[in-house]
């Protein structure tokens, strides 16, 4: 039996949801790296356009158009995550481990 199209959007939105969990695990572990290693934290996050209009640009292009210079926050049109929020830091026991190699 043939999946219908709202079925097929369904199981389409769990997988970028299961794919997004991933590259936050990986983005966050990564970026505590280079925090232990550099001694600065990093923010590393995903832009992606929330219209129509950015379905055909390229990402560079995105990231023009949301770092534009905004004294009222974050531009509309587009969801912001941070993937590796500070709360993760005291999650991960390889970062305890990390910080007393290196000190």
């Amino acid at each position: 039996m043939a999946l219908t199209q709202k079925q097929q959007q369904v199981m389409l939105d769990k997988q970028v949801e299961t794919w997004v969990a991933e590259l936050r695990r990986e983005s966050a572990r990564l970026a505590d790296l280079i925090t232990v290693a550099t001694g600065k934290h990093h923010a590393v996050v995903m832009v992606s356009g929330t219209d129509d209009g950015y379905a055909d640009v390229i990402p560079e292009l995105i990231l023009d158009d949301v770092l534009r210079i905004n004294p009222h926050g974050w531009p509309e049109g587009f969801d912001i995550q941070l993937l590796n929020p500070a709360s993760a830091l005291r999650k991960i026991p390889y970062i305890r481990f990390i910080r007393k190699a290196h000190r």
